[in-house]
């Protein structure tokens, strides 16, 4: 007995220190790294003021559902579609957005999409429907891109590209979820058994796969970096998994909530519906979450240990990849992004990250738009010099302030004046000549 209890004390532990105890077993091993990675998914969704993010995409949301919806349902009619829109498409995705007063969202929604047709916008009806679907897949694109910290934008080619085909693939999804549901409808089970597992095929698993499929699409397609299929899918079905407990307990909910009626009265539905698309880019967001730390999960748990760099840290980062930086340069050596470095001079990723977005502010290094969250040289090799790479760090101010009310002054300028003195060769001294250097030449071999 006391054997199994010791096998298992490391359940009960801070998940923080799973990692300290010796844990022996894969099963335990790999719990432990489960436990530790939904505590960061945790913390960092929090940190990142996730649920503010998604209160932001609900409210967008609403403006932007109808022309959305306008433009999906424009690509199945002009696929000739038309039909099984009417039939199978927009019930499902209703049912998908209101779970609850589905009937009255849904007769709003139709009578905005009966107005929206080609016949009756024209062309700048057409292209304002257009802009609009563009501006909110902008906005939640760059609402991924805060989640995996990537600073840089695609350009407005790039974005159409990802965005026409989130629009033109999930008509395709959802084509095939209608037609096979319909090849199952028309085929008759005799056999219990066999109509129990038709039923679980059709009304379940084939609808939660259909979603988790959205989901895996967004979470691969939007964010402005590498996502892994592998990563994106477990996100995705976590995502899929959270959407219909939500959705259950967000039905239960509005069925005791008699408030909404008593104090809205017949507009009740408008505050439950944003409510509801709240949860559902709560539930997104956080797939996205999951998606980041688990493809990236030793950078980060690393980068937890050692949260804050003090200042001669911040020196040290700084002098060491800039020596890479140049180094991979004069070899001609593909630029690698911050999780590589972080990697190969094992350095917290987000000390990395922090050192050399201060040097791109500084003008040594740029980031490379083709692959974000990757630097290479924006000055020429032998401009580099150690004085400014150590200014990245300090900072320093162009204009020097006279302070005169300061009654030492005289003896902090002389302060200042012998380190200027002790510094002046690195003005001269580049990071090619440390690179260079014998000590440098001695260390590393």
């Amino acid at each position: 007995m006391k054997s199994k209890l010791k096998k298992y004390t490391f359940m009960l532990k801070d998940v923080g220190d799973l990692d300290k105890e010796t844990v022996t077993g894969s099963f335990q091993k790999r719990i432990v790294q489960e436990a530790q990675m939904l505590d960061l998914q945790v913390k960092l969704f929090f940190r990142n003021h996730a649920l503010t993010m998604a209160a932001d995409l609900a409210f967008t949301s609403i403006f932007a559902l109808v022309p959305l919806l306008a433009v999906i349902f424009m690509v199945f009619k002009f696929f000739g579609g038309k039909e099984i829109v009417a039939l199978k498409i927009k019930p499902y995705i209703y049912g998908f957005l209101t779970p609850v007063s589905g009937q009255q969202i849904s007769s709003y929604i139709d009578t905005f999409l009966n107005s929206a047709t080609v016949e009756t916008l024209g062309a700048y009806g057409i292209v304002f429907l257009l802009v609009t679907v563009y501006i909110i897949l902008s906005v939640i694109e760059s609402t991924f891109d805060n989640i995996w910290y990537v600073k840089k934008s695609r350009t407005f080619f790039e974005r159409l590209k990802s965005y026409w085909l989130i629009i033109s693939v999930s008509p395709i999804l959802l084509t095939l979820s209608a037609t096979l549901t319909s090849y199952l409808d028309s085929i008759t089970i005799e056999s219990t058994f066999y109509e129990i597992i038709y039923t679980f095929f059709a009304f379940k698993f084939l609808p939660f796969m259909l979603i988790m499929s959205f989901f895996a699409l967004m979470i691969i397609v939007l964010p402005n970096c590498k996502v892994e299929p592998n990563q994106a899918l477990v996100s995705a079905f976590l995502g899929t998994g959270l959407y219909y407990i939500t959705k259950n307990l967000f039905i239960d909910y509005t069925k005791v909530a008699v408030s909404y009626n008593l104090i809205y009265g017949s507009m009740a539905i408008l505050p439950i519906f944003m409510l509801w698309l709240f949860w559902f880019w709560v539930i997104i967001l956080f797939s996205v979450q999951t998606a980041f730390v688990r493809q990236n999960f030793v950078y980060l748990k690393q980068s937890e240990i050692h949260k804050e760099v003090n200042y001669f840290d911040k020196i040290k980062i700084s002098l060491l990849i800039s020596l890479k930086m140049v180094k991979d340069h004069l070899n001609s050596k593909k630029p690698e992004n911050v999780i590589e470095y972080s990697n190969k001079l094992n350095i917290p990723l987000n000390h990395v990250l922090l050192c050399f977005h201060d040097m791109a502010k500084s003008g040594i290094v740029k980031e490379i738009e083709k692959v974000p969250e990757s630097f290479s040289p924006l000055i020429p090799i032998k401009e580099i010099t150690l004085k400014r790479v150590l200014n990245s760090v300090n900072k320093l101010y162009i204009r020097d302030y006279d302070y005169k009310s300061d009654a030492h002054n005289q003896v902090i300028s002389k302060i200042i004046e012998e380190y200027q003195g002790y510094t002046t060769k690195f003005e001269i001294e580049t990071i090619e000549d440390l690179l260079n250097s014998s000590e440098l030449m001695i260390t590393e071999n």
